[in-house]
């Protein structure tokens, strides 16, 4: 199988978890990054599809979808300072105890720190915010899904990673 194949059938995997978790929304600021979970969100018709250009607005706007629907809702965006515009929206969910689940991407582990495009070091870059995170490692071959471990007690904010190369 194909590593686009592969990553693809996790996202698939991944996003197929969330609605069985009562997932109704996914929003999406696509990227090449997160392009198998964007494809993959695209396919699964249990979502309610909400596309922006903007990551920062985009947090925004699943945070007001998370509040008005008292309902997960999940993000999806690519890699580096895209992940990073999410940070605020992710501070207000964890204090208001609305749930935010973001998948984002990430470069593999040698284009970090070598001047790569939107290559920044993700692991930890949310602190204590997230109620959880999960890194799956860019190869995944004998991976075992972690996504049951998801905290889904009422009013735990969160957030979950993808970690992957595409």
């Amino acid at each position: 199988m194909s590593v686009s194949a592969f990553n693809r059938r996790w996202a698939a995997v991944i996003l197929e978890a969330l609605t069985r978790h009562g997932v109704q929304h996914i929003c999406i600021a696509p990227g090449s990054r997160s392009t198998p979970l964007t494809l993959a969100a695209a396919e699964n018709r249990a979502f309610i599809h909400h596309t922006h250009f903007d990551e920062r607005g985009l947090g925004h706007l699943a945070l007001g979808l998370a509040k008005a629907s008292r309902q997960p809702v999940a993000v999806i965006v690519t890699s580096g300072t895209a992940t990073a515009n999410l940070y605020p929206a992710l501070i207000e969910a964890g204090l208001t105890g609305e749930k935010l689940i973001l998948l984002t991407a990430d470069r593999p582990p040698e284009l970090i720190d070598c001047g790569a495009n939107q290559a920044i070091r993700q692991p930890g870059m949310f602190a204590s915010h997230p109620a959880q995170t999960i890194s799956f490692a860019a190869s995944l071959a004998g991976y075992s899904c972690p996504l049951a471990g998801l905290n889904h007690r009422p009013g735990a904010g969160g957030a979950a990673r993808r970690r992957g190369a595409y």
